[in-house]
């Protein structure tokens, strides 16, 4: 049987391939054939089209348009950090969207059939509000959170634990991955975003680049902690530097309640007269670990009180920077760890309750919750048996 050929548009086919992260050159490797599709002068058959939508991680059916096309995510309209970085965001980034959403829209509307009431913390606080203790103070209050909490910590990935913890009591979905799904060639890049939020009254979601660092990751969750607070969706891709050209007024404002969350003004001040350390790189040194935190924020904290100058806390930030990406070299050289350990990081327990709960009431089919888990019929029951 003669193999079938499949008429496709070139415009299509190149904005295809300009959407995707994949490297041309590999791609015409593995596919000799692809400019002279992109001509027109030889269709594809359905298998090296199939084939291509897979190397593309492009949905088959884009493939069959007559014309590119626009896909809305909305999310993308809220990119607010460095987003000359992002305009033409990553299909990794777009799909991690797409799957928070979907997770998200089902939780909603199980919390709905369920009988749940909307949340009235999100958002509870008006954009307009100008005291950073306050809303800090009001968000902690929410929370149960105490001010000196991080005294109950004893690292940045515990106190991340904890908070995490404490937004899951309250039914924020917190979500966590460093690669799309559980497709291990596909990972998410952190210098193309940190964290976004998805705001919604029934399950606001949370989602943490797991490629960040602890310190990252603390400083994202306590950001758009607060965008919840105010009821705006988005993209995080800071790391509370001095580029304040390129922070909008809501986005300073959120990292002024991050920082104040983590290190409240009052225990800062306390706690830097109280270290004698002379040199301040030490002084930071020893703040930062007192407080859970990176050094980065502690800079931060010393520049916006009055402990430091500009040129000092630039030598600290670059030099965190350098460390950031040491750091990431050495994650990409090791392997993945235990999968299921791994796995109750990526998945809400809340969430993964309430589904787990339908499937045994009968009003979700297992096929369903392995889609919205990313476990499958191997590793579903052991996940639950572990959680």
């Amino acid at each position: 049987m003669p193999s079938i050929k499949m008429k496709i548009n070139a415009n299509v086919l190149q904005w295809a391939i300009s959407n995707s992260n994949t490297d041309e050159f590999l791609l015409r490797a593995l596919f000799p054939k692809i400019d002279e599709w992109l001509s027109g002068n030889v269709e594809p058959t359905f298998n090296q089209l199939e084939n291509l939508s897979r190397k593309l991680h492009i949905p088959f059916g884009y493939l069959l348009l007559n014309s590119p096309p626009k896909e809305k995510v909305e999310l993308l309209e809220f990119r607010t950090i460095e987003s000359e970085k992002i305009k033409k965001p990553s299909r990794e980034l777009i799909d991690t969207i797409y799957d928070m959403e979907m997770k998200m829209d089902w939780m909603r509307e199980e919390l709905i059939r369920l009988g749940n009431e909307p949340m009235t913390f999100v958002n509870s606080i008006s954009k307009s509000s100008q005291d950073i203790k306050n809303i800090a103070s009001i968000i902690r209050k929410d929370i149960e959170l105490d001010d000196d909490w991080f005294l109950k910590t004893k690292n940045a990935d515990e106190s991340f634990k904890y908070i995490r913890s404490k937004l899951e009591d309250l039914g924020v979905l917190v979500m966590m991955n460093g690669i799309v799904g559980s497709n291990t060639s596909r990972s998410l890049d952190v210098n193309e975003f940190r964290a976004f939020v998805i705001i919604d009254d029934y399950a606001p979601l949370i989602f943490i680049n797991a490629k960040d660092s602890s310190g990252g990751r603390l400083f994202s969750i306590c950001h758009e902690l607060a965008h919840i607070w105010f009821g705006e969706n988005n993209i995080f891709n800071d790391q509370y530097d001095s580029k304040d050209s390129y922070k909008d007024k809501l986005e300073l404002k959120c990292n002024a309640i991050a920082a104040e969350i983590l290190v409240p003004e009052k225990h800062f001040m306390r706690k830097w007269q109280e270290d004698s350390t002379e040199k301040i790189s030490e002084k930071i040194k020893v703040l930062a670990k007192y407080f859970r935190v990176s050094e980065t924020v502690i800079a931060r904290r010393a520049l916006d009180f009055g402990k430091i100058t500009k040129q000092e806390y630039s030598t600290i930030y670059k030099m965190a920077i350098e460390n950031f990406n040491k750091m990431i070299d050495s994650k990409k050289k090791r392997s993945g760890g235990d999968y299921y350990s791994t796995a109750k990081t990526r998945i809400d327990h809340r969430f993964f309750s309430v589904v787990n709960r339908s499937v045994l009431n009968g009003t979700l089919k297992y096929t369903d919750a392995f889609r919205l888990t990313g476990l499958n019929r191997k590793t579903y029951s052991e996940f639950e048996r572990r959680l």
